[in-house]
């Protein structure tokens, strides 16, 4: 079963074994095993015992929360066909830069978080045209899905917002960020430009 919108406040254990969750509306479903897909120091606040040795739960909760990703999924009307492959655009080969321009550093922006100050018009980008191998959308539409390195540290001042409730400051910063991917991924691919259905 998948369930929607069952956000899960709490992890059961029993004899430091887990047993199910909780979800925020007080349902109970019982499990042997979960994957957890989010920052690991947030699982650990959700254990009802705690059911790691303490050298592994202090050796996580004092790292330190490194990179992230700005991912973006495209819709577009043109012909992408030839574009079978997935490419790893690099820069530079010093990976030290690269983590330093991460997809949110943008100078100029007005809003009150304090940001890097490179322009990431040269950064790191994922990119690749699924459909191009595995054919369009029942619509006729070409994909695109990006990921560029990104990093949680400018996006903190909004941690105790929640998503779909983000304020507008945030909303900006997003469209901004998501405006210079497009324009660098439009240098890789320039079939797209003018012509993007969804982002």
């Amino acid at each position: 079963d998948i369930l929607f919108k069952k956000k899960v406040t709490q992890i059961k254990t029993e004899n430091k074994k887990i047993c199910g969750v909780v979800t925020e509306d007080e349902s109970y479903y019982e499990c042997d095993s979960i994957i957890f897909s989010a920052n690991p120091k947030l699982a650990f606040s959700m254990f009802d015992e705690n059911p790691f040795r303490s050298a592994y739960t202090n050796r996580i909760m004092e790292m330190e929360n490194t990179s992230s990703h700005f991912g973006a999924y495209i819709a577009t009307s043109a012909d992408l066909s030839n574009y079978k492959h997935d490419t790893l655009y690099f820069p530079s080969y010093d990976i030290d830069e690269l983590y330093k321009n991460p997809a949110s550093a943008l100078p100029g922006w007005s809003g009150k978080c304090t940001l890097a100050t490179a322009l990431p018009n040269d950064s790191f980008m994922y990119f690749t045209v699924p459909t191009a191998r595995l054919g369009k959308t029942p619509d006729g539409k070409e994909l695109i899905e990006t990921i560029s390195m990104d990093t949680y540290n400018n996006y903190q001042q909004w941690s105790d917002s929640k998503f779909g409730k983000r304020p507008q400051e945030y909303k900006d910063l997003k469209l901004r960020i998501q405006e210079n991917v497009l324009r660098q991924l439009e240098s890789h691919i320039p079939e797209i430009a003018g012509k993007i259905d969804f982002i």
